[in-house]
C-alpha cells in the first residue's frame, strides 16, 4: 500500500510517496521538491499574491498526476508558515480544493513541530540501524532543527518507545523572511549580515538557554537549507539523498561555506555545486540561522536527515495520531 504527503511550505512544495515496508519502516518511492516562493511578500503585506498561488497550483496539479502513477491510496496535504500567516489563506485553500481536489490542513506551529520530530527520528527507532552515527541517539536528548522559509522550529525530545517531546519552539526566523527583512544588497553588506545575526539571537534566546541546559544534546537538521549546505559541503554536482542522509555538518564547515556564499553576488552563487539556483538568494540567511542556533547552543555540528515532516505526515496517518 502506497501513502503520500505534501508539504505546502513558504519556499517550496514538497512531495513524498512511500510504501510501508517490514518492521513498520517507510520505504520512499519518490521525493520531490519544487520552489514556488508561496510566501513571497506575505511578511510585508499579509497576503499571498495570485502569481505565487498560480505557481503552487501548477505544481500541485503535477503532483496529483504522480499520485495516480504510483497508485497512492491515501494522501495527506498540509500547509505551514506562509499559509498560516496569510489573511487570504481561506481563498487559497478553496482554490486548491476546487482546481486540484486536495483538502489541506493548516498546521499550527506546535503540530508542525510534532510531525517534524516524528518524521526526523523515525529511522532511529527502526532496527537494523546501518549508519553508526545513529546509534549514539538512543536515550539522549535530541533537538530537531527545521529551518523553513517563514519560520524555524526547534523540537527537543528523546527516543523511547515513541518520541517524547519536551519543548517546542516555533520562531519567526525563516530564510525567506529574514532575506526580505535584512539582506537588501548583492552581495549582502556586513552591517546587514550583523543585523540579521543579532535578530536571530534575540528571537531565539529563550530556546537556546533551554537547549544549553541539556547534557549530551544531539542536533538533527532537516529541510532544504540544511540539506543544501550538506550538498555544498560534499561538492555535489547531482543531488544524492543517500549521501545527504546521515551526513555530518560541522560548525566550522558551515562558517567556511557561509564566508564563500556572502562574498559572491547572486549570479555567481547560482554556479556553486550543490546549490540549487532557485535557492541561491535565500541560502545566506538560512546558513546564518543554522550557525546562530548551533553556536548559541554550543554544539559542534548537526547530523543531516532526509526524513522530516513529510515522513511525519504519513506516519500520523498510519499510526492514527
Amino acid at each position: 500500500m502506497n501513502f503520500a504527503s505534501i508539504d505546502i511550505g513558504t519556499n517550496s512544495i514538497r512531495l513524498l510517496i512511500a510504501e510501508l515496508g517490514s518492521l513498520g519502516r517507510l520505504r520512499p518511492l519518490l521525493r520531490k521538491a519544487v520552489i514556488t516562493r508561496l510566501g513571497e511578500g506575505v511578511d510585508q503585506n499579509g497576503f499571498i499574491n495570485q502569481a505565487a498561488m498560480d505557481r503552487t497550483l501548477k505544481v500541485l496539479f503535477g503532483y496529483k498526476e504522480l499520485l495516480k502513477k504510483y497508485s497512492t491510496s491515501r494522501v495527506k496535504v498540509a500547509a505551514t508558515s506562509a499559509v498560516r500567516d496569510a489573511r487570504n489563506a481561506r481563498d487559497f485553500l478553496m482554490q486548491i480544493r476546487r482546481k486540484i481536489g486536495f483538502d489541506v490542513d493548516i498546521l499550527t506551529g506546535r503540530h508542525e513541530a510534532e510531525l517534524t520530530f516524528l518524521g526526523a527520528t523515525h529511522i532511529l527507532r527502526q532496527p537494523p540501524i546501518r549508519a553508526p552515527v545513529w546509534v549514539t541517539f538512543d536515550h539522549r536528548p535530541i533537538v530537531v532543527i527545521d529551518i523553513g522559509g517563514g519560520s524555524t522550529e526547534l523540537i527537543l525530545g528523546r527516543l523511547e518507545k515513541t518520541p517524547k517531546i519536551s519543548e517546542i519552539f516555533s520562531l519567526d526566523i525563516g530564510c525567506v523572511r529574514l532575506t526580505e527583512m535584512f539582506l537588501r544588497s548583492d552581495p549582502p553588506l556586513d552591517r546587514e549580515v550583523e543585523a540579521l545575526q543579532r535578530f536571530v539571537m534575540e528571537i531565539s534566546r529563550e530556546a537556546l538557554v533551554k537547549m544549553r541546559a541539556e547534557k549530551e544534546l544531539v542536533a538533527v537538521g532537516v529541510a532544504g537549507t540544511i540539506t543544501t549546505l550538506s550538498a555544498i559541503d560534499q561538492n555535489m554536482e547531482v543531488y544524492d539523498s543517500d549521501k545527504i542522509h546521515g551526513s555530518k555538518l560541522p560548525v566550522n564547515r558551515v562558517e567556511e561555506i557561509l564566508g564563500r556564499l556572502k562574498s559572491l553576488p547572486l549570479e555567481r552563487r547560482k554556479e556553486i555545486k550543490g546549490l540549487e539556483p532557485a535557492r541561491a538568494d535565500v541560502i545566506i540567511a538560512g546558513a546564518l540561522i543554522l550557525l546562530g542556533i548551533l553556536k548559541g547552543i554550543g554544539l559542534s555540528g548537526v547530523i543531516v536527515s532526509e526524513c522530516d515532516i513529510l515522513d511525519g505526515l504519513i506516519l500520523s496517518v498510519i499510526l492514527k495520531l
